[in-house]
């Protein structure tokens, strides 16, 4: 999609005979899958500047310099993680 020049936005899956207030999780995944892939995919300035498997690589670092990749005056500098 982002190829193609479309902007992702990652809603959640939830079963229409989904009764439960609780967020639906398929069994393949976990919820720190879904809640990685939604924050990926929801700010353009991350998948813009890197994969989502570097993402998933850095993702422990990633709030501590997440307010660094929104500063139009930075460049993104993998020295920073």
């Amino acid at each position: 999609m982002i190829k193609l020049g479309c902007k992702p936005f990652a809603m959640r899956y939830k079963p229409l005979d989904w009764l439960d207030k609780a967020e639906y999780i398929a069994p393949s995944w976990t919820d720190e899958d879904v809640k990685d892939f939604s924050q990926y995919f929801n700010m353009p300035v991350v998948w813009n500047q890197m994969t989502y498997d570097e993402f998933k690589d850095e993702r422990d670092n990633f709030n501590t310099i997440r307010k660094d990749l929104r500063t139009p005056e930075k460049r993104f500098d993998k020295t920073l993680f």
